[in-house]
């Protein structure tokens, strides 16, 4: 299966602990993270948070984390994820 394969190429998912959360938030923040030029470490760091940490990415605390752990402002990633509006 999934986690078979993702650990043949060194990934280490768990699939049973994911949790089915609208990621409506998460996509926001993935858009906002491009204008920073941090997509690509925002969309890797969303990954890991959820298949490997099996982390909520409907929660907006840890949405803001995820955000500070690439570089994001908290308050930034904040905005962004309760109101869809990225811009101050």
């Amino acid at each position: 299966g999934v986690t078979g394969i993702a650990e043949d190429v060194g990934l280490e998912y768990h699939l049973h602990a994911a949790q089915q959360v609208n990621t409506i938030r998460a996509h926001e923040l993935i858009h906002h993270a491009k204008t920073l030029g941090l997509q690509e470490p925002m969309k890797e760091r969303l990954f890991r948070a959820y298949f490997t940490e099996s982390r909520n990415l409907g929660d907006i605390d840890t949405l803001v984390e995820l955000a500070e752990d690439v570089g994001i402002e908290a308050a930034d990633a904040r905005r962004c994820s309760t109101t869809g509006t990225c811009v101050p």
